[in-house]
């Protein structure tokens, strides 16, 4: 068929290899062999970005060279570029008085030499012809969905209790799977809400086997997540586009889910450990080791930054010896972003913190005062007028609004999931997302 040309596959292997790296970006434990998997992730990652535009302008390898060079000089990558460079220099100033600066340097090479070049390459990507590569992700998120889900029923292969990662077949890590399928789910969900024309019994399915095999992940943050989460995309649907049907058809595949999950697994791992959270709520305690852990985790930081508040711990820093803590020789990171940011930045990191809140909350009321996707197209005429300015004008206006609020949303959850595991430099999630978000928008709000 004539659709199964060379940027055909491609599309295909770029969006294989764009999971994938979400993936080990997603690994924090700063090994030499976890360095090394990233890197040559991300290496993958720019070849098949060359290639692609390679073939897209008909152009040799060399010369691919001097699109980079010009996409960088559009006025949102010098801004990505200046913040990137701003974070390096504070975060290096920090090692001067860190208090475990071998370990800031592990997250310092993972920021520089992983995140900041993967992040380049998503953007560059989407500036040249993302409607097709948007449509390839969106094929290859549904085979993500139902291979990893069919693997999950048939060989089981989180272990709840493991505390070291291996690279294994049979052993996967329940959070680096469930943080990644979690953010898929929810990516295919806003697509179906938002942007595919008619939603099929197909699409159900993947949602409800997706839905479920999260589920079975039993990732206590991802599955409370999206139960908070959801309501208020199906809510904020309903806002945008006025589509009550298609609301109602997903609606009532997630509540199905859900329910079977409660009804049919009250017995095995992923119930129990739900059931450790919810005895919180009831009697102030749990059993449950992560979430103990996570708890003191959180006092040792706060306890930290009273002991340096303004110049922090610097980066690294939480990994380090304090007032004998036992907790400190459990984990080296608090599994919240915004007390390591404090804990290892100190002001800085408040500012961050604030920052990182006030864009969230700001892009809301942006959206909420100007995005009706119902509205007719000549009502958006500027909007229209300034997307027909760059070269990614295959999304119509309505698509480019969809596309502003699943990122949205997308950061929600991706913030959610940093309150509760990975550090600064492995927080691929959110970065990916926000970065996204922020390019869109920056497309859509120009002058």
């Amino acid at each position: 068929m004539k659709k199964f040309n060379k940027q055909y596959y491609l599309d295909f292997i770029l969006a294989v290899i764009f999971i994938f790296t979400l993936g080990v970006t997603s690994i924090s434990n700063n090994t030499l062999l976890n360095l090394t998997l990233k890197l040559v992730s991300v290496i993958f990652f720019s070849v098949m970005t060359v290639l692609r535009l390679k073939f897209i302008y008909d152009i040799k390898v060399k010369n691919v060279l001097q699109i980079f060079v010009t996409d960088l000089k559009i006025p949102f990558f010098k801004k990505l570029t200046a913040v990137f460079a701003i974070t390096f220099l504070i975060l290096s100033a920090t090692l001067t008085y860190s208090y475990n600066a071998s370990y800031g340097i592990w997250k310092l090479l993972n920021l520089v030499l992983v995140m900041f070049p993967f992040l380049f390459l998503v953007l560059i990507n989407m500036n040249h012809k993302s409607a097709k590569l948007y449509e390839m992700f969106v094929k290859v998120t549904e085979i993500f969905l139902v291979t990893g889900s069919l693997l999950v029923f048939l060989i089981e292969p989180f272990d709840y209790l493991g505390m070291e990662y291996k690279l294994s077949l049979e052993r996967w890590s329940h959070v680096v799977f469930g943080r990644v399928s979690g953010f898929l789910f929810l990516f295919y969900l806003l697509h179906l809400l938002l942007l595919k024309e008619k939603v099929t019994i197909y699409n159900l399915l993947i949602i409800a086997v997706s839905g479920y095999s999260i589920y079975l992940t039993g990732l206590r943050a991802a599955i409370v997540g999206l139960i908070i989460i959801i309501p208020s995309i199906l809510i904020a649907t309903f806002y945008f586009k006025r589509e009550f049907i298609r609301i109602v058809k997903l609606a009532a595949v997630l509540v199905v889910v859900l329910v079977l999950g409660l009804l049919l697994n009250n017995t095995n791992e992923s119930s129990e450990r739900l059931g450790k959270i919810s005895s919180i709520v009831t009697t102030g305690e749990t059993d449950d080791g992560a979430v103990n852990a996570r708890l003191d985790g959180w006092i040792v930081g706060w306890e930290m930054i009273v002991d340096s508040p303004i110049l922090g711990r610097g980066i690294g820093g939480y990994n380090s010896d304090f007032k004998d803590y036992e907790i400190q020789k459990l984990i080296k990171y608090p599994h919240n972003l915004f007390i390591e940011l404090v804990v290892e930045l100190g002001l800085v990191g408040w500012v961050l913190s604030t920052f990182l809140i006030a864009i969230v909350l700001s892009m809301l009321w942006k959206y909420l005062a100007n995005c009706r996707i119902d509205v007719p197209i000549g009502k958006h005429r500027d909007f229209a007028k300034n997307a027909q300015k760059g070269r990614d004008i295959n999304f119509g206006i309505r698509s480019h609004f969809s596309i502003l609020i699943s990122a949205y949303f997308l950061v929600i959850f991706s913030l959610w999931l940093g309150m509760f595991s990975k550090d600064i430099s492995s927080q691929s999630l959110l970065w990916v997302s926000l970065v996204v978000l922020s390019w869109k928008s920056n497309a859509m709000m120009m002058d």
